[in-house]
């Protein structure tokens, strides 16, 4: 695990976080979609990135703080996407068959294929996302969270 947090560790210190970052941040302000609309983009890009991390740590530790930077200079409420980005720190853990503690031990065992793991974690994660981002935004406007 402290291998995985020192190159995350690394990656930002080079630079390439803030890089992205920055990239995303810069195309999304071009595209003047809104809050929302940004919101939502920022955040599957957040949360389908999982796929180039090997833990959700490494991921975590490597862009949460960038990504909540550029959600809220699109004008995201601060408290809304700090909270929401932690929830969706864990949503894509099944997206990849090395991204989890026990995906290796399963996987390794030999019971699914890399495909299967990809695609049955892409829809299971899809549809947490769906559900996060319609009835749990419905939730946090009504509780008053934005």
């Amino acid at each position: 695990m402290g291998g995985l947090v020192a190159l995350a560790t690394a990656l930002a210190k080079s630079g390439f976080i803030a890089w992205i970052a920055k990239l995303i941040g810069t195309a999304v302000a071009a595209a003047n979609m809104g809050w929302i609309a940004s919101f939502v983009l920022i955040s599957l890009i957040y949360i389908y990135s999982h796929y180039c991390f090997a833990s959700v740590t490494a991921r975590i530790s490597a862009m949460y703080a960038a990504f909540v930077a550029v959600a809220a200079a699109c004008g995201v409420p601060a408290m809304l996407v700090a909270i929401t980005f932690g929830c969706f720190a864990n949503l894509p853990i099944s997206l990849t068959h090395y991204g989890n503690g026990c995906g290796p031990v399963y996987f390794g065992a030999g019971y699914v294929s890399q495909g299967e793991w990809w695609r049955n974690g892409f829809i299971i994660t899809t549809i947490n996302v769906v559900i996060w981002l319609t009835i749990g935004m419905a939730w946090w406007k009504f509780i008053g969270l934005y």
